[in-house]
């Protein structure tokens, strides 16, 4: 956010994060609007690597975000070697210089990089 720009506090605001997705869920003062984004994770590598599976991914140096989704779920299987990064582009870098074999990152970064 901008200095000096405040947070939106009206009614205006149309995107709420975090939520549980039971659609039964409800919180006071809580309005949900269809959903209008959908992220996932993608698995990021040279084009002459072919995985099929989670499996396949083991042996390799897989990057991860620390304290994502698949960080704790290849820390919580044997035979899955990670390297943890803090930001998105640390883990492009190191794949670009052969230090990782892939990348399981999240939104729209890993498809639109080259």
């Amino acid at each position: 956010m901008p200095s000096g720009q405040k947070p939106n506090r009206g009614d205006d605001c149309d995107a709420y994060f975090a939520l549980p997705a039971n659609a039964d869920y409800r919180a006071r003062g809580l309005q949900k609007t269809r959903p209008f984004l959908d992220l996932s994770y993608a698995l990021v590598a040279p084009a002459s690597r072919q995985f099929a599976g989670l499996a396949d991914l083991k042996g390799l140096r897989i990057g991860v975000l620390h304290g994502t989704p698949p960080h704790i779920l290849l820390a919580r299987h044997e035979g899955y070697a990670t390297s943890s990064f803090k930001e998105q582009g640390e883990a492009f870098d190191a794949l670009a210089r052969g230090e990782i074999d892939g990348a399981l990152l999240w939104g729209r970064a890993p498809a639109t990089r080259t």
